[in-house]
């Protein structure tokens, strides 16, 4: 409801589901958030990166590129970037997160606008 109406200025839902299989799944969950913003407010998906931990479910690094590049696909629609959780795996480097992070992070990011404030 705080979507729809606009009462909030960006949502953060925690979209912590894989890709595949597809019945739910994150881009699944992503584009019906993002459908939710009626007003135009934001869509910034959280992401599970605490997953790629072996200690929890161990997923593919490629799971959270695929993720990012899913999100990125969708930035006409408001979905206009990630929040990671959690910073551990960064500062740990897990399975080269750093490495991957970079590449994919190589400009500076801009101050989305938000035309209601």
């Amino acid at each position: 409801m705080w979507l729809e109406e606009g009462l909030v200025d960006y949502m953060t839902p925690q979209l912590y589901w894989q890709i595949d299989p597809p019945a739910q799944s994150y881009p699944v969950l992503l584009n019906w958030w993002v459908e939710q913003s009626a007003k135009g407010r934001h869509v910034y998906p959280g992401n599970a990166l605490y997953r790629t931990s072996p200690n929890v479910s161990d997923w593919p690094l490629n799971e959270m590129i695929r993720q990012i590049d899913i999100t990125r696909s969708m930035r006409e629609r408001l979905a206009l970037g990630n929040v990671f959780f959690s910073l551990s795996e960064i500062m740990n480097n897990v399975k080269g997160i750093q490495n991957a992070l970079a590449i994919l992070y190589q400009e500076k990011a801009i101050v989305p606008k938000m035309d209601w404030l």
